[in-house]
């Protein structure tokens, strides 16, 4: 008697951000600091004359931008550190505490349209500047209907947005650019976002570098951080119009293979393009493919048919440009329980 063999395949998505649209879909005007109104000939002298387009300073500090036309604020080399931009030719910095007074620089600026409400992900590559004698642990994403009119160069309180969130600046150091993420709901509409660290100075977390690239500059008693490509995507609950969701579990409903073998159907082809648009549009996800086969047959035949099969797919998602990196094939072999009717593809988002 001839055993059958079902299958499924258990695709395991590990991202940074969940449901992400393109990058086309940022929300963050001039997310690069690449558009500018002048060159920065020299630091920032005056909080209602900033260089950058679309940004503006909501208190009296004077955030600063670095870009390849100037000398002083120059890139790579500035009065802040060496550092090239994380992409382009330009990027922001930011003073976030002093070890002795209390004064703080922000970012902020008006959304075109207000946002509503929903989840959003954001993304910030932050690094500390190598010339910054101390450093600190944390930086603050805000968001609001009104902005604060704050009339000093010091902390502006949380108090003073709708939203708050604190991201850690830990593993940031001056070698490399640090990508922090964060993903926040918003339950009404906000119209400004904001950027800075909001710990009140008797509270701030700060500490002396143990770094001896340090030298006697105008950033020695402060932390000082570079800024660049934020992102701010509402998340969308439609990117796979293909799927059906069993709790956190998510399932392809009609991709299958032949009887006894690891050849795709045709009927597959739809959703596999789907997924491979969606790994093609975010360069962080990663994604595991377990195979499954049921206890029926050898254990030798299971694992083999089971790899055969996930290597099918990702031979498939291949073909469809994403890239090998992205990709890793787990053979787990057989399983008890698999039904004739669960000849699909399942993934757990995390």
């Amino acid at each position: 008697m001839k055993t059958t063999r079902i299958f499924t395949l258990t695709l395991l998505l590990y991202f940074p951000l969940i449901f992400v649209c393109a990058q086309n879909n940022n929300l963050i005007s001039n997310h690069d600091f690449e558009q500018k109104e002048f060159c920065p000939y020299q630091y920032t002298t005056r909080p209602d004359r900033l260089p950058f387009s679309s940004w503006f300073s909501p208190n009296n500090g004077t955030p600063d931008l670095f870009d390849h036309c100037s000398e002083v604020n120059g890139v790579p080399k500035n009065f802040a550190g060496v550092s090239y931009a994380n992409s382009g030719d330009a990027y922001a910095g930011l003073y976030l505490g002093a070890k002795h007074k209390d004064y703080k620089e922000y970012l902020s600026q008006k959304f075109y349209q207000p946002l509503t409400p929903g989840v959003y992900t954001v993304r910030l590559n932050v690094k500390l500047a190598s010339f910054s004698g101390y450093e600190v642990d944390s930086i603050h994403l805000a968001f609001g209907d009104q902005l604060p009119n704050w009339l000093t160069d010091t902390t502006i309180q949380q108090d003073s947005f709708s939203i708050v969130v604190n991201l850690p600046l830990s593993k940031v150091e001056s070698v490399n650019w640090h990508m922090v993420t964060t993903q926040i709901t918003i339950d009404d509409t906000v119209k400004f976002f904001t950027i800075g660290n909001m710990e009140m100075f008797e509270q701030l977390s700060i500490k002396k570098r143990n770094s001896k690239n340090w030298r006697n500059t105008m950033v020695d008693e402060f932390a000082f951080y570079y800024l660049d490509d934020i992102t701010l995507i509402k998340n969308s609950q439609e990117t796979f119009k293909y799927y059906k969701k069993h709790g956190n579990l998510f399932s392809f409903e009609n991709v299958y293979f032949e009887f006894d073998s690891y050849t795709i159907l045709d009927e597959s082809n739809e959703n596999l393009m789907d997924l491979a648009a969606f790994l093609n549009k975010d360069e962080d996800a990663k994604l595991l493919i377990y195979g499954y086969t049921d206890s029926l047959g050898t254990l030798n035949y299971n694992q083999m048919l089971s790899y055969n099969r996930a290597a099918a797919i990702k031979k498939e998602l291949v073909a469809l440009k994403v890239p090998t990196s992205q990709i890793r094939i787990v053979p787990i072999g057989e399983i008890n329980g698999i039904e004739p009717q669960n000849r699909k593809v399942e993934f757990l988002l995390k």
